[in-house]
């Protein structure tokens, strides 16, 4: 004697794996998504950072605001020692211009890089 099969099983198994699989390529999905939003907001206020410093410079070239050197910032972009955010300022004058390179890295990759020179009769 054959037995049936209650085919009602087999379709929850099915909607089981179904759900499963949905539900863990959403969780990566989500995952990615956030990462990418925290990448994204640090991206936006590093930038608003660097246009910061480059007006105020632009204002005044001897202004301290923007020293020569490198700086670590967090996603915030709050000065922090463990930051993974690299603000590098590299500036130079001749008798006549000033210039200032403002850099801001992730490890090894350049997110924004703004230059400009101005000159210093502008600047009085």
């Amino acid at each position: 004697m054959k037995r049936k099969r209650n085919p009602a099983l087999i379709e929850l198994m099915l909607v089981i794996v179904f759900f499963s699989l949905a539900s863990l390529i959403l969780l990566q999905m989500f995952a990615k998504a956030f990462t990418l939003s925290k990448q994204n907001i640090a991206l936006a206020n590093g930038q608003i950072l660097l246009e910061d410093l480059m007006n105020q410079w632009m204002a005044d070239p001897a202004t301290p605001v923007a020293q020569d050197g490198v700086y670590r910032f967090n996603e915030e972009m709050n000065l922090d020692p463990d930051g993974r955010y690299l603000l590098c300022v590299e500036r130079s004058e001749t008798e006549t211009l000033a210039s200032i390179t403002l850099t801001l890295q992730e490890q090894e990759t350049t997110l924004i890089d703004f230059h400009t020179t101005i000159s210093k009769e502008e600047s009085k």
